[in-house]
C-alpha cells in the first residue's frame, strides 16, 4: 500500500492500476455528492453551505440525514448510461442527489402559486394516509389570503425502499419527480393541469411523535389536495373522453408506472379527474424499468385512439423547447430517456405502447 498524507486529508490506495482507478473515481463521485449537498443547502438558505464546500463526504452525509435525505450506500445505485455517441458509463445516482434535491426546492419557488405552497406555515396532522407503499403525511397549510388547504407530504425519509427497488429505485428520488410530473403538466397546458394535484419540495417541521422525542424537520414533496374521490370501476362510463385522453397523454409523457383507480380521483359535482402521486414515474430505460402502468393510457390505446392531436402534438413541442428546466430535477438516466420519449412521440405521432414507454 502507499499512503499520500496531508493533515486535513488523510487517504490510502493501492499501487496497482485498477485499485488507483476505482479510488479515483470514489473520490470523485464524492467531491460530486459534496458539492450537490453544497447546492441543497445553498437553495436552502442554510448558513453551513461554506461547511460543507469545505469539509469531505462524511460532513455531507450527516447534514443529508439531518435534513431528511440518508444518503448512504444503496444496493442499487450505480447504472449505466449512454453518452451523445452512444457510448455506456457507470452512474453513481448518489452523485447527483443533492443537485436535483437544490435544482427541486428552486424549481419549486419559480410560479407564484407554487411559492405560496412553499411559504404557507404548516401544521403537521395526527393523520397519515397510506400511498400503498411510503409515509404520506396530511398537512394543514394557512395560504397567504387567511384561507386553509390541505396537502399531503411525502418526505425523503419515509420512502419504502423495498418497493421503491421494484421500480428501479436506488434513491428516495418519488418526492422530486412528484414536482417534475407538476412542471410537465403545466407545460402541456391547462387541458392537463388542471387535473393534475400542484406539487412543490419543501421542508416541514414535525413535533414530537412517537419514537421521536423531539422536533424535527423533514423534506419532501407536498401536493396540494384534489378534490373527489376515488374511481369507481365503471369510471369510463362517467369520465368525459376528453379528460380521459388527457390523462393518458399526461401518462405517457411522464412514463407513469403507477396510475390505477386509487391515484386518481373523480369529483362527481365538477365532473373532473384529480390525478396525484406521480412518484413512481420517468423511467429509465425500458428494459431496465418493465413495471408501467396507466389505466387511462390502456383504455385510449384499446380504442384506437393512438395518434396525437394538433393540440397534443404542440404541447410536445413546448415539452421539448422547456426540457432544461425539468431535468436538472432528475437522475441523469431518467432526464435521458424523457428526451427520448417525448422525440419518439413527436417522431412518431403516437402514444406509445404501455410497455414500451
Amino acid at each position: 500500500m502507499c499512503r499520500a498524507l496531508s493533515d486535513e486529508h488523510p487517504r490510502r490506495c493501492s499501487c496497482t492500476p485498477l485499485a488507483s482507478s476505482d479510488h479515483n473515481r470514489r473520490r470523485r463521485v464524492n467531491r460530486q455528492i459534496v458539492a450537490g449537498v453544497a447546492a441543497w443547502a445553498d437553495a436552502l438558505g442554510d448558513p453551513a453551505v461554506d461547511e460543507l464546500r469545505a469539509g469531505g463526504i462524511k460532513t455531507a452525509q450527516r447534514w443529508a440525514e439531518d435534513h431528511g435525505a440518508p444518503m448512504g450506500s444503496h444496493p442499487r445505485h450505480l447504472g449505466i448510461v449512454h453518452d451523445e455517441d452512444g457510448a455506456e458509463r457507470e452512474h453513481d445516482r448518489r452523485a447527483a442527489f443533492g443537485s436535483n434535491v437544490a435544482a427541486t426546492l428552486l424549481a419549486s419557488r419559480v410560479d407564484e402559486d407554487d411559492r405560496a405552497l412553499v411559504d404557507a406555515p404548516a401544521t403537521v396532522s395526527e393523520d397519515e394516509v397510506s400511498d400503498g407503499s411510503n409515509e404520506v403525511r396530511v398537512i394543514e397549510l394557512r395560504m397567504p389570503d387567511g384561507s386553509t388547504s390541505v396537502g399531503f407530504h411525502k418526505p425523503f425519509d419515509g420512502i419504502e425502499t423495498f418497493v421503491a427497488a421494484a421500480f428501479g429505485d436506488s434513491m428516495p428520488a418519488q418526492p422530486m419527480r412528484e414536482v417534475a410530473a407538476w412542471h410537465v403538466a403545466r407545460l402541456l397546458g391547462p387541458t392537463v393541469s388542471e387535473h393534475v394535484a400542484p406539487a412543490v419540495l419543501r421542508e416541514v417541521d414535525y413535533p414530537p411523535e412517537e419514537f421521536y422525542d423531539h422536533q424535527r424537520t423533514r423534506i419532501g414533496s407536498l401536493s396540494r389536495q384534489v378534490p373527489g374521490s376515488g374511481l369507481a370501476l365503471t369510471w369510463a362510463d362517467e369520465v368525459p373522453q376528453a379528460q380521459a385522453d388527457a390523462m393518458a397523454f399526461f401518462d405517457a409523457v411522464i412514463g407513469n408506472q403507477d396510475r390505477h383507480r386509487a391515484n386518481v380521483f373523480w369529483d362527481a359535482e365538477t365532473k373532473s379527474l384529480g390525478a396525484f402521486d406521480h412518484g413512481y414515474s420517468f423511467p429509465r430505460p425500458a428494459e431496465s424499468d418493465e413495471m408501467n402502468e396507466s389505466l387511462f393510457l390502456e383504455h385510449r390505446l384499446a380504442r384506437g385512439r393512438d395518434k396525437l392531436t394538433d393540440a397534443e402534438m404542440h404541447a410536445l413541442r413546448t415539452v421539448r423547447e422547456r426540457l432544461d428546466d425539468i431535468t436538472p430535477m432528475l437522475d441523469v438516466d431518467r432526464a435521458g430517456e424523457l428526451r427520448r420519449r417525448v422525440e419518439k412521440m413527436l417522431s412518431t405521432g403516437r402514444l406509445p405502447q404501455v410497455a414500451m414507454l
